[in-house]
């Protein structure tokens, strides 16, 4: 049974077809201008809203950062030894540019 036909129509209608639907998509999905003006004066009034309560917040009193802090406890962070790089341990000062693989092989040059 030969069904290279399938394949010729899902290689030539397949981008059709998305092509199609995205067309579809774009056009429908566009707003009217009814709809545009609505959500332009909401935004308007939300921005002259948050005006108001900015302004009115000016003179409040911000709280101040407590000038003495307690020192925070230390953390078992703090008490382990820094871990090895273990991608540069086996490696010469010089050649910190040249990474080495796990296996630690040389690279050829």
């Amino acid at each position: 049974m030969d069904t290279g036909w399938i394949w010729s129509l899902v290689t030539i209608g397949g981008p059709i077809l998305l092509g199609v639907v995205l067309i579809w998509a774009i056009l429908n999905n566009r707003r009217s201008p009814a709809e545009e003006e609505r959500t332009e004066r909401a935004t308007a009034r939300l921005y002259e809203e948050q005006d108001r309560i900015d302004k009115a917040n000016e003179g409040a009193a911000q709280p101040r950062p407590d000038p003495d802090p307690a020192p925070s406890p230390p953390s078992a962070r703090d008490s382990e030894p820094p871990k090895e790089n273990i991608s540069t341990r086996h490696q010469a000062p010089g050649d910190a540019m040249r990474p080495r693989d796990t296996l630690d092989r040389d690279i050829p040059s």
